[in-house]
């Protein structure tokens, strides 16, 4: 199993309260490319494919801003976790 966080340390502490299974932490980061083809490399020399990838990363957007005056920098934030941070996942780690 294999647990990624923009925090090590947060997937560190996750990985050791898992008793008996084999599992990896490590630094992730699904907002940044880098990150993200960085340990779909990492992990696949140190365990190999994938057989399952969960993403459980999300951003929030503000729910109360009306389409015409919304932030759109922070809207492009979320896309870039929601959606592309997803979307580049996918492609990283699943090489079908």
């Amino acid at each position: 199993m294999v647990i990624g966080a923009r925090d090590p340390q947060a997937a560190a502490a996750v990985v050791s309260e898992l008793d008996g299974v084999r599992s990896y932490a490590g630094s992730l980061d699904i907002a940044d490319p880098e990150s993200v083809y960085r340990a779909a490399t990492l992990w696949a020399e140190d365990i190999g494919l994938l057989d399952i990838l969960i993403n459980n990363a999300a951003a929030y957007v503000d729910w109360s801003e009306m389409a015409s005056t919304a932030d759109l920098d922070a809207a492009e934030r979320v896309m870039q976790v929601n959606l592309f941070g997803s979307w580049r996942m996918i492609q990283a780690f699943c090489r079908c």
